[in-house]
């Protein structure tokens, strides 16, 4: 890495390509790396054995550095019949915020997708938990006047989870290192795992152009550049014929306290939606534990009406939650959501208050429910008609009536408050349904023909 945050870059290891370009097989090569500058460390890796025209790629042992600034990277090997190739010299700069491959030199290439639509991203490791605030890339002057561009964070599988707004480019932003900031950092913090960062180039707004600069590296290496023409991540496909990307991942801290409500679990939507229980699930976010007694959380929940919210209830959570945690919280007082006359629609908002929590735009979540209409049951009265006739059976209900000749029965014979059987020989039963227009929910009377003679 060109730059290595001293937290969330560390352990750091280091890689080297070694080449046998000589016509003999080397034996017990010793390849050294030697660390200087704002850190030391030294190591090396013996290679038994390396024949004519082999690469092999070497991963030294792992080092922490303990201070900021400039580090000079080189590794080498013994002296050969050709000194020049002997040793490769890296500038790396230990920061506190910064991920990068790329150097200070200028770009090398321009990439782009024409005037079509995509994602270029880079590849890095976040050791423990923190935050992505935002990207940096290197924009060229290729055309980028007046187009759009934004920032994002994709997580270990190549889903975008997060992104900045959109920037129109300006001419100070043409050949300049710029700076994208993500809208929702401490909802994605990354921990321990592989993330990707990168722009979004959108269509041409006056032709094709190619935004993003792109230093030489022969060979380039692997695993690291990735590309895509889906805006939302997903199947990433790596980049090793324009050399690294200059694309910069910005690390922040986590706050010390956020808590967030991450999920809604109850109510669904369903039948009988009366005293129902609402639970939500909280998450901490934050960097410290969220301590039951010490940091006071209270936690909300109410039905939301055009902008107004009505039949608030507010609790106190006591609990404790660790870091990256998260606790299921019921509320005492349950909720009722009638169905008047037919499925209804209900807007719940739910959030949670914790002292000393700044950042407020993670601590609200909102779900719709259903609650589905079951209408009463038809009433039918059973009538008696002469031996070989039909006779009508007449339904009292508000809801639309289906008849059945069984019960078991998936499709009905008849449809409306009135229904009239064929000639019939013996006693017979139907059965009738009251349904509403959305079809969820049935109720079932019946009514019996009973033949008489005369």
């Amino acid at each position: 890495l060109s730059r290595l945050p001293i937290n969330a870059g560390s352990p750091h290891t280091v890689k080297a390509l070694i080449e046998n370009r000589g016509a003999n097989t080397l034996y017990n090569l010793n390849v050294s790396l030697a660390i200087s500058g704002a850190n030391t460390f030294n190591t090396n890796i013996i290679i038994d054995s390396i024949t004519s025209g082999r690469v092999d790629t070497l991963n030294f042992a792992s080092f922490t550095p303990a201070n900021y600034g400039a580090n000079n990277v080189k590794v080498s090997i013994p002296a050969d019949d050709l000194l020049t190739n002997n040793e490769l010299n890296y500038t790396q700069t230990v920061t506190d915020t910064v991920f990068g491959y790329a150097d200070s030199s200028s770009p090398t290439t321009f990439l782009g997708f024409n005037a079509g639509q995509g994602l270029f991203v880079s590849k890095y490791y976040m050791n423990g938990s923190k935050i992505v605030p935002g990207v940096k890339a290197f924009i060229t002057s290729s055309n980028t006047l007046g187009q759009n561009l934004y920032g994002v964070l994709l997580n270990s599988s190549g889903q975008v989870i997060d992104s900045s707004l959109v920037k129109t480019i300006s001419a100070s932003d043409t050949n300049n290192w710029v700076e994208f900031n993500f809208l929702h950092p401490p909802v994605t913090t990354t921990s321990n795992e592989y993330f990707y960062v990168g722009i979004a180039q959108l269509s041409g707004t006056s032709g094709g152009y190619y935004p993003l600069g792109c230093q030489a590296e022969n060979p380039t290496r692997k695993s690291t550049f990735f590309y895509t023409s889906n805006l939302n991540g997903g199947s990433l496909t790596e980049a090793t014929q324009w050399g690294r990307f200059m694309i910069d991942a910005l690390i922040g801290f986590p706050p010390p306290f956020d808590a967030s409500v991450a999920e809604i679990i109850s109510p669904v939507s369903e039948c009988n939606m009366v005293n129902k229980t609402v639970s939500i699930k909280i998450e901490n976010l934050g960097s410290d534990t969220i301590v039951n007694g010490i940091n006071n959380m209270v936690a909300s929940y109410a039905l939301q009406l055009n902008n107004n919210l009505i039949n608030v209830v507010s609790e106190n959570v006591n609990a404790s939650i660790l870091p990256s945690g998260f606790y299921t919280y019921t509320f005492n007082t349950p909720i009722s959501l009638p169905a008047i006359g037919a499925d209804s629609i209900y807007h719940i908002k739910a959030w949670v208050n914790l002292a000393n929590d700044a950042y407020i735009f993670n601590d609200t979540i909102n779900r719709i429910v259903l609650s589905k209409y079951t209408p009463n049951a038809p009433v039918v009265n059973s009538i008696s008609i002469p031996y070989a006739t039909n006779g009508t059976f007449n339904a009292i209900s508000n809801d639309t009536v289906y008849w059945y000749a069984n019960l078991t029965d998936s499709l009905p014979i008849a449809k409306g408050n009135s229904f009239t059987t064929p000639v019939l020989y013996s006693s017979e039963t139907y059965y009738a349904n009251a349904n509403t227009s959305y079809d969820l929910n049935v109720n079932i009377g019946t009514g019996s023909v009973v033949n008489t003679s005369t």
